[in-house]
Parts: structure tokens; sequence; C-alpha cells
């Protein structure tokens, strides 16, 4: 958040999950915060915090969030398995797959969704549909503004491919 205070993640070891930690002292010291996160392997996942308490972590398809500063998550109901999620401006990007993990099924004909929260809201939005060149894997998104982003992602083929948005995941052109 800035060079006194800040997040970071303490992974154990594998067997145990990790947990956040927080510094109000440049990272001389550590306080932990809550119990261990609700994504396994949370250390290596995303993890978004665009305030000291509001934040959203992804692990395995799920996506959990804490409005207290990571003492307690919830898990954010999408009706889907989301694979990517993203941050620019005041809101939160999250693209959810057609693949269902719990039967591990992929119907390949569907689109992932893009659904949006602003970083202070309560509800979600359906923003848009990806260009169905991209695949069920999860996508790499840059965003550029609140209505630019590119996603790199690999296809169904095996073939890269790149999307372009300007109206803010409305529209995706490869």
């Amino acid at each position: 958040f800035n060079v006194t205070n800040g997040l970071g993640v303490w992974s154990r070891n594998t067997y145990c999950g990790d947990r956040l930690v927080s510094t109000k002292d440049g990272g001389e010291t550590w306080k932990l915060v809550g119990g261990e996160l609700p994504a396994p392997g949370s250390g290596l996942s995303p993890m978004i915090f665009p305030t000291p308490r509001v934040g959203w972590v992804l692990g395995n398809g799920a996506l959990f969030t804490t409005r207290d500063g990571g003492a307690t998550w919830s898990r954010v109901r999408l009706g889907g398995w989301v694979a990517a999620i993203s941050a620019s401006g005041s809101s939160l990007w999250a693209f959810v797959s057609p693949c269902d993990s719990a039967v591990n099924a992929c119907n390949y004909l569907l689109r992932y969704r893009v659904e949006s929260i602003t970083f202070n809201g309560t509800s979600w939005r359906q923003v848009g549909l990806l260009p169905a060149a991209i695949g069920a894997y999860a996508p790499l998104v840059v965003r550029l503004t609140s209505e630019r982003a590119v996603i790199a992602d690999t296809g169904l083929r095996g073939q890269d491919q790149v999307s372009f948005t300007s109206d803010g995941g409305a529209h995706w052109t490869s």
C-alpha cells in the first residue's frame, strides 16, 4: 500500500495453509492476519487488495473476498469456475469459465463470461463474453485502464490468441 504499510503471504509448506501477514514498519516486523487463507496455494495465486481492508484471492477455480483485511473470507458465487482475475481503476474483473470443475467437464462451445464489481460494491454484473477463440485455460489478462484490456491465451488448438477490448469488456476483438 505504501513504503510503511503492506500485506504479504506466508507459506509454511505444502501441507499447511497459507497465512496473510501485514506490516506497519516497512517489513521489519510482520503480524499474522486471521486464519489460513481460503484458497490452497494462495501464495502462488492471484491476490488483489485495492485497500488494506478489501481484497480477493483466487485459488483452484474459486474466488474469495474479504472486507476486514483478511480476518474473515467468504466465497464469491459466480456460477462457474473462475479462471482469472484482474483489477484496474476502481473495479475487479473475474473471467468465469464454461468448465464445471466439480464434474471435470467442459463445453467448448461456451465462452468465458467477464464479470465485474467495483471495489466498494457488493453485486457483480456481467460485462461481456470473450471471443470463442479463447480456450478453456486461464487467460493472461493485462488491464490497461478500466475500459481497455488485452488478453493472451493458448486456444483450443494450441495456438496463441490475443484479444483486445476498449469498452470495458462488452466486446472483444481477436
